[in-house]
């Protein structure tokens, strides 16, 4: 039932009138006098009913006033709406999620008590208490895209004008406070005791404390302020400001990049990464910093990144370092220059279908990762470095391929470089050419065979970096093109249940130079001469046969119905190949002889081509026969996790996989068995993997210790089938546990300003981040110092351990000494979070051969809300240093608002 109010001072037939139609002007809405809490309405006085207020719904009222608007604006509330008709103003006041809308003006405002003024258009926007006497409700403002929110709201929609007590607005990344705010038709804004943080908590951990401000709207959009001081824990800090701005930029602009200061007893004092940025239009950028040491050392770099969406990504990294280190004169002093050149490129696969090209490229001097990542102590003594050009292309509905790639690694130990360039292949896939498009009738034994086709030229060359430059660098250059076709031939089933495939494969290897073998007779020594790249021209062929035939077999346990295991399936898988390669020790494949020695019986023979890309043809006959035999071992067990009335079972390995293997030299004279080799695999409770693998001799070896046409278990007697050579046992194991999340989530969502902001995005928050108020991270710690011992904390521990051993026989001094080398390895690392914010990682490992642990690394880490903190030591090993670091969260004031502290490695 609803009721509207009229002061009664008119005729009763006229109040009658008026009562009538007011009950269809408020239908629907509820009595406002059950509404506790309820700001008090104005005095009632006579009125007249407008003509122009025609219609009114319940939920939505749209309102065309002649005299003063020539907009309409839509007006609702879920509670109760009230007309106040008086004899000069009409005023209408709504409770409980007020809501107010201008589309013409792009304005909304959100309440739970809202007061219009029909005739003047004034607005006035609160919140209201809820049954404990907390403040809710609290006005929001949006207009063009911005959004408000504030405790009081006073608003002209005729000027535009508008008063506002503790309003809050987010500023890019930060948010902009301002205790009494006036603002002007234009859209700016005039501020009084303000504040400017990037906390988005209602009272902030810090802020820039503002006497007064004023937030100018246009197109760069930005806060000016007057007098200020920054506010740490409500703590004013000595840091003043006379004046300042903050510019609001919606794209990226260039800047000057602010440094890092610090000390270092090798290099003394420096000032690090200062320098300048671009933002080189709408897909690029680039960057120039610089560092300067106060003993002398200094660096430059250029980086640049591009980016172009569903096209490519990317960037480049130039730098170059001066280092100096000890004094000028000392026996310690020492100066080095180092570079780095560093590109990646990622092309995106929807950008040229059929067509890709990458790039990492990481090629420096020996020395540069020594001083640029002192702070990584396992890049610092990373002694490999590698880079990798590729374009690939696949023609679609062909079997063609063609790819041309860019390789480079270099060792850092002994400044060893290996460059191939260029390196091309090109590939046909499987085809077979006697399968016609359409099979007709039964399918014919030479329908199954295939060909297939590559051919790839190669340029490389290994050098020292010290021999860049020599006479006979470019001798060192390699190259050459090989040829690979092969020949699948129909594959047949022998006696239902053995696989046989023949095969045939032919080679044809280019080669560009020669190597001259001779006799010298003057310094008695045989010489070698090698010609220049691409000096000479030379073709070499090779072609092999091979066949293989396996099967399967399997052996099934079962088990009574209703056990808890089911059944245990072993499966084996048996195969035997053959290969055969002729002997291709001929003149046209490149085999020559010379006098190595004095007397004309002093002859040797080698390959012309030999030390080249590719491998000279074999100078023997080979023909072997292989062996080897597969085994997994399956058990079908009752899954608990199953609660169904009849159960169910799941499938869990045993063994992955057990291989033994071997071959046999058809052609050897003697001693034709190969080494037996095992290798196995399995997977205990779905988290500890094992592999392990040994390697046995067959033969016995004399009392010299060299092997002997006799098997070692004739030798020995017994059950020893052979001797165990080398065996290799590894591991690994993840343990975790506790609660994912500490503490839960049971913060208010009023407490979060990001969460009322909604639409408003910050990407350097989490979306999932479970924000405390000021007082949350603050009283529970005085009433009760154990709040946070919460031992069920989330942890986690990841640890693998490999042995390698290995046997080898020497006779030395009339003695056989057997040689065994055991090598050991143990790493580990893990996390733990003793409370929702804190966390610790670590990682170490321990050398079984020097008896003490090795390169260990601790960071502990704090998430301050809107600082972030961590503290990481590195108290074992070869990079033994610690750094310090505390800024702030936000990116746009992390480069000015931090401190950073840190030892170097160097100093130790």
């Amino acid at each position: 039932m609803t009721s509207c109010y009229y002061k009664n001072k008119l005729r009763v037939g006229l109040v009658l009138i008026f009562l009538v139609i007011g009950f269809f002007l408020c239908v629907g809405e509820t009595s406002a006098q059950n509404i506790k809490g309820r700001p008090e309405a104005v005095k009632e006085k006579d009125t007249k009913l407008l003509d122009s207020l025609n219609k009114v719904a319940a939920d939505s009222v749209k309102l065309a006033h002649k005299g003063a608007l020539t907009q309409i604006i839509e007006y609702s509330s879920t509670d109760s709406l009230i007309y106040d008709f008086g004899e000069t103003d009409t005023l209408v006041l709504m409770y409980k999620e007020a809501k107010v809308i201008s589309e013409e003006e792009g304005l909304q405002i959100d309440a739970d008590f809202f007061q219009m003024n029909r005739r003047t258009l004034m607005f006035f926007a609160t919140g209201m208490p809820d049954s404990v006497g907390n403040i809710v409700g609290k006005p929001v403002f949006k207009e063009g895209g911005g959004e408000y929110k504030m405790d009081t709201l006073t608003y002209n929609y005729n000027t535009k004008r508008a008063r506002i007590l503790n309003v809050i607005t987010k500023d890019g990344e930060g948010y902009l406070h301002g205790a009494i705010t006036k603002r002007t038709p234009d859209g700016s804004s005039f501020i009084k005791d303000g504040k400017y943080t990037t906390c988005d908590l209602e009272h902030p951990h810090f802020y820039l404390k503002m006497t007064r401000g004023k937030v100018v709207e246009g197109a760069q959009r930005k806060v000016v302020f007057g007098p200020s001081y920054m506010v740490i824990e409500d703590v004013p800090f000595p840091l003043m400001l006379p004046f300042g701005f903050f510019p609001q930029m919606s794209d990226r602009s260039s800047g000057i990049k602010f440094p890092t200061f610090g000390e270092e007893v090798l290099r003394g004092f420096f000032l690090e990464n200062l320098g300048i940025y671009f933002a080189m239009g709408e897909y690029m950028d680039l960057e120039f910093t610089g560092s300067i040491y106060s003993l002398g050392s200094w660096s430059a770099r250029a980086a640049s990144r591009y980016t172009k969406r569903y096209k490519y990504d990317g960037g480049f990294n130039l730098e170059y370092n001066f280092n100096v280190t000890g004094e000028k004169g000392s026996t310690d002093y020492r100066e080095s220059k180092t570079f780095k050149i560093q590109w990646n490129h990622r092309q995106s696969p929807k950008a040229r279908p059929g067509t890709n090209f990458s790039a990492s490229v990481n090629f420096s001097s020996v020395s540069a990762d020594k001083f640029n990542n002192q702070h990584d102590p396992y890049q610092s003594i990373n002694n490999t470095a590698s880079s990798s050009i590729s374009y690939s292309k696949t023609w679609e509905g062909s079997p063609f391929n063609f790819s041309a790639n860019f390789n480079h690694s270099q060792n850092m130990s002994d400044s060893t470089y290996a460059i191939t360039f260029p390196n091309f292949t090109f590939s046909v896939s499987r085809i077979y050419p006697f399968k016609p498009k359409e099979s007709v009738g039964k399918k014919k034994m030479w329908e199954d065979i295939s060909l297939t086709y590559s051919t790839s030229f190669d340029n490389k060359i290994n050098f020292k970096s010290s021999e860049v430059g020599t006479p006979d660098f470019m001798k060192k250059m390699n190259n050459g093109m090989r040829h690979s076709f092969g020949i699948s031939l129909p594959s047949f089933t022998l006696f239902k249940y053995i696989n046989l495939s023949p095969s045939v494969s032919y080679g044809m290897n280019w080669f560009f130079k020669t190597k001259k073998k001779y006799w010298d007779a003057v310094d008695n020594e045989v010489k070698e001469d090698i010609g220049a790249a691409f000096s000479d021209f030379g073709v070499t062929q090779e072609y092999s046969f091979s066949a293989s035939m396996d099967t399967r077999l399997y052996g099934l346990v079962q088990f009574k119905k209703g056990s808890a295991i089911q059944a245990i399936r072993h499966v084996l898988k048996p195969s035997i190949g053959i290969s055969y390669t002729p002997n291709m020790r001929t003149h046209a494949n490149g085999w020559r002889r010379f006098q190595s020695g004095v007397s004309v019986y002093d002859v040797q023979e080698y390959n012309i081509y030999e030390g080249q890309a590719n491998s000279a043809p074999s100078s023997s006959e080979a023909g072997a026969i292989s062996f080897s035999l597969g085994n997994t071992l399956e058990m079908k067990v009752r899954d608990r996790k199953d609660t169904t009335a009849k159960g169910g079972y799941k499938k869990i390995s045993i063994l992955d996989n057990l291989n033994i293997s071997a071959s046999y030299n058809l052609l050897a004279d003697s001693m034709n068995l190969s080494n037996i080799n095992i290798s196995g695999s399995t997977n205990i409770l779905g988290k500890l993997g094992l592999t392990f693998g040994a390697s046995i001799d067959p033969y016995a070896i004399n009392d010299r210790g060299i092997r002997i046409n006799k098997f070692y278990w004739a030798d020995k007697g017994g059950l020893n089938i052979g001797e165990l050579k080398s065996f290799n046992f590894s591991f690994g194991y993840s343990f975790s546990g506790g609660k994912a999340d500490i503490g839960g989530n049971n913060q208010d969502p009023n407490m979060n300003i990001e969460n009322n902001l909604s639409g408003v995005g910050n990407a350097n928050m989490s979306d999932n981040r479970n924000v405390m108020s000021h007082e949350d991270h603050i009283l529970p710690v005085f009433s009760d110092p154990f709040v946070y011992q919460d031992f069920n904390v989330p942890w986690a521990l990841t640890f693998s351990y490999s042995y390698q051993y290995s046997k080898s026989w020497s006779y030395l001094n009339n003695t056989l000494k057997a040689n065994k080398n055991h090598i050991q390895t143990l790493n580990f690392n893990g996390t733990l979070s003793p409370s929702r914010n804190w966390k610790i990682n670590f990682s170490s490992g321990f050398d079984f051969k020097m008896k003490k642990l090795t390169t260990t690394r601790i960071k502990l880490s704090r998430d301050l809300h809107c600082f972030n903190f961590w503290f990481e030591w590195v108290p074992i090993g070869f990079m033994q240093s610690w750094s310090f670091h505390i800024a702030i969260t936000s990116s746009m004031l992390e480069d000015m608002l931090k401190y950073d502290k840190r030892s170097s490695p160097w100093d130790n």
